[in-house]
């Protein structure tokens, strides 16, 4: 199943972390206060759930007195008022096929359905909705526009058999992404294929009116009503005014600090304007164009990263910041006053940590405040004192050596670095260096070159590619300001199947390039001008032979030249296989290859030279195939995934090219709210930035043309990592944070008081770190690489400090980049080792009786086409594959020989990501690339050959990254059921319990719960009755069934969903006494509200204090 597909099932559940757009208005029913107070209500639209916020006015503040949320459990794209017809006001909701008018009922306490409107197909994914006087007015990026008539008399007395809406008109623009506008007399305003056509809702939705939009530079990013006309504002930072068909520019915008990327109306005559570096201006009559700067009455720090303004009420806005605090800024004649509303409508940077003490943690942080919870009611939210480094983290691990001593390595980009704590008696902890020493130390990286800095190394399936940015990128060019990179980034490229090649450029030095051939000693070539872009060629052979793929071309662009080689066995820069090409009167942006002989490059005028590769006596040469022209613009272009077709950006405007066997070239739009900074391409998915600080996961839906966008995590705030550690009282069984910050780390003690603020940095090794993972309780691995590019296995021994740590290490000449422990549930018999693994290969490395020396003992060869996961059990190997799901091996220690046992089958593709083993019951959990998390009992013993056959399978939306199972014995009932009670006691032991817990790409984490039914059991059937009742509850505010939905593809019947059994907590009053009455009903025993919510949390919470498993693969 896709991620389109999936994109309303399990993930929303979770809450959004945006404000999509907001509505003031009467929504419920006022707070009651002492005295008389002015009380606004605003409700916002989350995307996955409705925020109602009433706020008293006070002198000198804005007072969040009452805050109402409901979950809608899909996908809100957009809100608008609906007809003013009930006791408060009500509302549309566009969802992606259907929109519904939503109202808040006094009764029921809920924001309940008044009437669903199916869209018409042309209308699917709806972007922008306009009601007034019974007309809906429904626009969609892909080009869609449409008009329904609402009776709202049939709304408010139904006639069965008759709707109370009716499609009066639908159309679909020829345009790409059209810009549509309300303006101010009740038109419909929209920017489409190069003209400004206005259509006429009250005639029809017909054209009145169409202006041609002959000026320079057509590219439209953001259109605004103002005083009977329009202004829209270029991508060059140019702002044209639109009256009556006659063009005027407006310079005074011009003068805006930043780029303007956000506004709202404040009255009639007036207009708020936010930039991207915070700043706010207003537009008045007769264009006067100012900054209104904040005033500071009462002393407070104003935040300054605004994101959003939002229309709060006459002459107020409200400002909403990356971390999601928000701001009342009311406008003074001198300035706008900052109130502070002291409450969040976002959270950001969800991590989930890796536990030491079996407990999940989930820990978002955002600017400064770090929110710790378990899955359960216990939430504890602290403040972070101000960094005191400069050098960023990136990565941390903790180990606890004994009571009294917890070591912690933390890595920057260029080093590693370990600290020892050590508590007194006084429980104040004292941190010491420890440093670790090696022998023939290499320079770091071994490129010749600086630190790749900033920016992250996406490996994936068929290309690896890394983008670093010593410091913030320029993205506009010095002349015509459009967009470019002016600062270089650097660049490394690697063959990227045989990994025979790579390839750097540095930032300092953009006209050298280093080329390593078989990993040996880099060689480099100088090209004399600027190099803009390299590339691989794709392959001449799909077949399944990993080693007979090789790269066919290879593509240097520079600024005024671009080389073409026909890479040989012998030397990739062999100059008498290269074709030297002059570019002349163009400046390219970038170049990149479409399929295997065809490549396009673009340039910085809007320009795109589609070229066909060719071999010619031998050598290559080109053919132009076309020229393209779209604007005035730069253009940039992506490899999306290999085997898939290239994105082509320009200015607001995405599109895909493509070439079909026969060799016609095709050039189809594609819809996005976001034009990326950088895009990283993956197998089916791609890494996306839409700036400097946020990184999402895109997906390209090729058959509608249609981009959807998951964020990932945003790096501009200070803290960097977050971990749980043990704390050093075993007998509380509790325990201590860790917060890595730009600055430094720090220690909390049940979250609260920091006790390591400051910590010495050490230099532990100059060899690339890898990748580095705990072994047990006192020895930590991990895998560099050194100048040769030999990868060398280094195992440290953390309880054994004379002249730093003992350690030993291992060369081994192939590439690695997985790495696990040999577990077993007998410990007393299995011998120690590390499994590593990359590519197609699995290695194992053991130690000796002492361990004082470890070597590869076993080799395992061409797995699959690329390992993704592994993980070993006893005598059990789990492999993941890119393509082929999983496959098990047994290992014998007197052969020392892997053999193969089972696989998923031939029909299974799944990209496994993640592995999760449970030693006590041989239960493996496995989530792929799609979101599928899926559910083995029984597969560790397999015969031979068998296939392995999952119990259940559900699909959870976003791609999964960390797995996790812990197994507990359900609570077994009274014999008497009338003695059954629901203290707060340890539930008994009685039947097996698996709680299969995930993590998401992008931070969500959530639990299944699978057991072994017992109708005798009341417990559970209670459980299972909650999960139903709540999801009728879903289904009847949503028109989506999550139970349906959850199983469309794989039925799972003896499945609990703990993450909608949690949310009994959160429903009305009401609906809780009226559960718990039924119970009282069937059980012939009282039950209350209060004891149902008593056993949901006994079950999160208790399995997660006292799991019996042994399991240490946690979430990661």
């Amino acid at each position: 199943m896709s991620l389109l597909q999936a994109k309303s099932i399990h993930k929303t559940v979770k809450n959004s972390q945006y404000v999509e757009c907001a509505l003031a208005g009467n929504w419920m029913p006022p707070v009651h206060t002492s005295v008389e107070v002015s009380i606004e209500e605003i409700l916002f639209n989350m995307r996955s759930y409705f925020l109602i916020q009433q706020c008293v006015h006070m002198k000198y503040s804005v007072d969040p007195t009452h805050c109402f949320s409901q979950q809608m459990f899909t996908k809100i794209h957009t809100i608008c008022k609906g007809p003013n017809i009930f006791e408060f006001d009500s509302f549309f909701a566009a969802l992606s096929n259907q929109i519904i008018l939503y109202t808040y009922s006094n009764e029921e306490k809920l924001i309940v359905k008044k009437l669903s409107i199916h869209l018409d197909p042309l209308l699917i994914e709806p972007s922008k909705i306009y009601y007034e006087n019974s007309l809906l007015i429904v626009s969609c990026d892909h080009g869609g526009l449409g008009l329904y008539f609402i009776d709202e008399q049939l709304i408010r007395s139904p006639i069965e058999g008759k709707l109370p809406y009716k499609l009066q008109n639908v159309q679909k623009s020829r345009g790409l992404a059209p810009i549509t506008i309300r303006q101010t007399d009740g038109r419909i305003g929209r920017f489409e294929a190069g003209f400004y056509n206005v259509y006429d809702p009250y005639q029809g939705l017909i054209t009145v009116n169409q202006t041609n939009l002959n000026i320079e530079g057509t590219k439209i990013a953001m259109a605004v009503p103002y005083d009977g006309g329009i202004i829209f504002f270029l991508q060059v930072k140019m702002h044209w005014y639109l009256k009556n068909n006659e063009f005027s520019p407006i310079s005074s915008l011009d003068q805006a600090d930043g780029i303007i990327c956000d506004w709202c109306q404040l009255n009639n005559y007036t207009i708020a304007f936010l930039t991207d570096k915070s700043k706010l201006y207003i537009l008045e009559p007769n264009n006067q164009f100012r900054e209104m700067p904040f005033v500071n009455n009462q002393k407070m720090t104003p935040i300054i990263n605004f994101t959003k303004i939002i229309n709060y009420k006459m002459n107020v806005i409200l400002a909403v910041n990356d971390s999601g605090e928000s701001y009342i800024c009311a406008l003074k004649n001198e300035g706008f006053q900052l109130f502070p509303t002291r409450f969040y409508i976002g959270r950001k940077n969800l991590v989930i940590s890796r536990t030491k003490n079996k407990i999940l943690q989930m820990i978002s942080n955002h600017n400064k405040c770090v929110t710790i919870s378990r899955p359960g009611p216990r939430v504890y939210s602290r403040g972070i004192p101000h960094p005191t480094f400069t050098s960023p983290i990136t990565k941390m691990y903790s180990q606890s050596i004994n009571k009294t001593d917890t070591m912690i390595v933390f890595s920057t980009s260029n080093q590693t670095h370990i600290m020892r704590i050590q508590y007194a008696s006084n429980a104040q902890p004292a941190t010491k260096e420890i440093s670790l020493h090696y022998q023939n130390g290499a320079p770091y990286m071994g490129l010749n070159g600086p630190c790749l800095g900033f920016g992250s190394l996406f490996i994936d399936d068929k290309l690896q590619f890394l983008l670093a940015m010593p410091d913030k990128v320029v993205r506009f060019n010095e002349n015509s300001e459009c967009y470019e990179n002016k600062v270089m980034c650097s660049m490394l490229v690697t063959d990227p199947y045989y990994r025979k090649y790579m390839i750097n450029v540095a930032p300092e030095q953009s006209s050298l390039l280093y080329y390593w051939k078989d990993f040996s000693n880099p060689s480099k070539l100088d090209y004399q001008t600027k190099i803009v872009s390299v590339s691989f060629s794709s392959h001449f052979n799909r077949g399944s032979q990993f080693g007979d793929l090789s790269p066919r071309f290879f593509l240097v662009v520079c600024e005024q030249k671009l080389y073409l080689y026909r890479t040989m066995i012998d030397d990739v820069f062999d100059s008498t296989c290269c074709k030297e090409s002059e570019i002349k009167n163009l400046k390219p942006t970038c170049g990149i290859w479409i399929d295997e002989q065809t490549f396009a490059i673009g340039y910085e005028h809007g320009v795109v030279q589609i070229y066909r590769a060719l071999i010619l006596d031998g050598k290559p040469a080109t053919s132009l195939v076309t020229n393209i022209s779209v604007g005035d613009s730069s253009v940039l272009l992506y490899q999306y995934a290999d085997a898939y077709p290239t994105i082509l950006s320009f200015s607001s405007k995405m599109c895909l090219i493509s070439v079909k066997n026969n060799g016609i070239l095709m050039i189809r739009p594609i819809s996005a709210t976001k034009i990326p900074h950088f895009l990283t391409p993956l197998t089916r998915y791609a890494i996306f930035s839409p700036d400097s600080n946020e990184v999402d996961l895109m997906m390209v839906d090729f058959n509608d043309c249609v981009i959807t966008v998951s964020p990932v995590r945003d790096d501009s705030t200070t803290i960097i990592n977050t971990e749980p550690i043990p704390s050093m009282n075993d007998e509380t069984n509790s325990m201590d944070l860790a917060v890595t910050t730009q600055s430094g780390i720090y220690i909390y003690t049940n979250y609260d008081i920091p006790h390591a603020d400051a910590i010495n940095r050490l230099t532990v090794s100059k060899d690339e770190t890898i990748l580095s993972s705990k072994l047990d309780k006192h020895m930590i691995a991990w895998l560099s690489m050194n100048i040769s590019k030999e990868i060398i296995v280094h195992v440290a021994n953390l309880s054994q400090q004379k002249e730093g740590f003992e350690y030993v290490k291992c060369k081994y000449n192939r590439n690695l980049s997985l790495i696990t422990l040999r577990e077993s549930k007998t410990v007393d018999t299995y011998i120690p080792g590390i499994v590593c693994a990359g590519g197609t290969i699995v290695v194992l490395f053991q130690f000796n009786t002492n361990k004082t020396a470890l070597a590869p003992v076993s080799r395992l060869e061409n797995v699959g086409t690329k390992i993704t996961a592994i993980a070993f059990h006893t005598d059990k190997l789990i492999v993941g594959d890119q393509n082929m799901g999983i496959k098990l091996f047994k290992y014998d220690d007197t052969s020392r020989c892997f053999t193969p046992i089972s696989s998923m089958g031939q029909n299974m593709r799944q990209c496994i990501t993640a592995i999760s083993v449970c030693p006590s019951e041989d239960i493996i959990t496995v989530g792929d690339r799609s979101g599928n998390f899926m559910f083995f009992s029984d597969a560790l013993n397999k015969r031979p050959f068998d296939n392995i056959a999952f119990e259940s399978c559900f699909n959870v939306g976003d791609p999964i990254v960390g797995a996790y199972t812990t197994l507990y014995q359900t609570m077994s009932h009274s014999q008497n059921q009338n003695q059954m009670q629901m203290q707060n006691q340890a539930p008994k032991q009685s039947h097996p319990t698996a709680y299969m817990w995930y993590s998401t790409i992008t931070g969500e984490v959530g639990v299944f719960m699978s057991h072994i039914f017992n109708p005798n059991n009341p417990y559970l059937n209670i459980l299972l009755g909650v999960e139903l009742k709540v999801s009728e509850m879903l289904t009847k505010l949503t028109g989506i069934n999550p139970l349906e939905k959850r199983n469309k593809q794989y039925p799972s019947s003896a499945v609990i969903d703990l993450d909608i059994v949690e949310m009994f907590a959160d429903m009305p009053l009401q609906f809780q006494e009226d559960f718990a009455r039924n119970l009282t009903e069937k059980y012939k025993m009282k039950f209350d509200r209060s004891s149902i919510i008593d056993l949901i949390t006994r079950y999160l919470v208790y399995c997660l204090h006292y799991p019996n498993d042994g399991q240490h693969n946690g979430l990661r």
